[in-house]
């Protein structure tokens, strides 16, 4: 949005300035687009959740297997001995996606008028990010 906030029209101004209809409009698609993805992926998580055990470590052994099924766990006390589910670390990437979700799927439901409390969820959000 260049220029002065006088020379602000509804359409393009005489500089070729957005106008002010088409900015709204393309932030309200945006955010409803945006809403409606994490919606769609907040649910799917559910359902991973539901299908993997319903807690963070069997997500995350879901998730990390590939990683965790080839690593050493001691290489040097026990060499050769892989690990047998995610680390710490990796539950906690686990639990920081899911509070993410929560937090975008919060934010959906204050949209559609649905209860939900106040929270900070932009910093949580943003720990994906």
């Amino acid at each position: 949005m260049a220029g002065h906030t006088s020379e602000k029209l509804w359409s393009k101004n005489k500089f070729g300035d957005t106008g002010i209809g088409e900015i709204v409009k393309g932030n309200s698609v945006q955010t409803l687009n945006a809403l409606n993805l994490s919606e769609e992926a907040y649910q799917d998580l559910l359902e991973l959740w539901a299908f993997a055990g319903g807690t963070d470590q069997f997500v995350a052994d879901q998730l990390f297997f590939d990683v965790w099924s080839v690593r050493v766990s001691d290489p040097i006390g026990a060499p050769g001995v892989v690990d047998t589910q995610a680390n710490a670390q990796e539950v906690v990437i686990v639990a920081d996606a899911k509070a993410a979700m929560l937090a975008l799927h919060q934010l959906y439901m204050a949209l559609t008028n649905g209860v939900v409390t106040q929270s900070d969820r932009i910093s949580v959000i943003r720990r994906m990010t």
